[in-house]
């Protein structure tokens, strides 16, 4: 990309100079592939939405075709699109059968598309239970370890200090 510059110069742009340029105006860390790894989500999960499957075989095809349809748009692999665009919330909803779409009205949906403000509150709904299921496996892989290896999670044990009352 190249642009003529206030001396009549012919300038190029560099991904790094439009990152500097999303940083400077947002004031946040943002570089264009937060954009496009945004669209891809969108993009994917707007066609994932309204579609339904019979089995586990017909989820797989259908992911595998919406994945090839967004790397298209992105101009990268399906395997790098499903790898590093897509949100991983979103292929694992939808191929356990969970992945639904519903219209968000809250203040941040306001400055957003529709589709963007659902996508949104999906991520945000999926992570808080994402993070449930996280929690719950460590704690029982914490009840494994101390059943197994008392000694082993003994030396993991921290020292906490408790107040009483009293």
């Amino acid at each position: 990309m190249q642009y003529f510059d206030d001396a009549g110069d012919l300038r190029h742009v560099s991904s790094g100079d439009v990152n500097a340029y999303l940083k400077e105006i947002t004031g946040q860390p943002i570089s264009a592939k937060d954009y496009r790894t945004w669209a891809a989500t969108v993009q994917a999960a707007e066609a994932l939405a309204p579609t339904t499957f019979a089995s586990k075989r017909e989820a797989k095809a259908l992911l595998k075709s919406v994945i090839a349809q967004v790397s298209a748009r992105l101009g990268n692999t399906p395997a790098i699109c499903r790898k590093c665009y897509i949100h991983p919330q979103v292929q694992t909803a939808f191929l356990e059968g969970r992945f639904s779409l519903a219209p968000e009205s809250s203040d941040i949906a306001m400055s957003l598309r529709p589709q963007e403000a659902a996508v949104l509150a999906f991520l945000q709904t999926n992570s808080t239970v994402e993070q449930a299921k996280t929690d719950a496996a460590k704690r029982r892989g914490v009840r494994q370890q101390v059943s197994r290896k008392p000694e082993r999670a003994a030396s993991r044990v921290v020292s906490v200090d408790v107040q009483s009352d009293s």
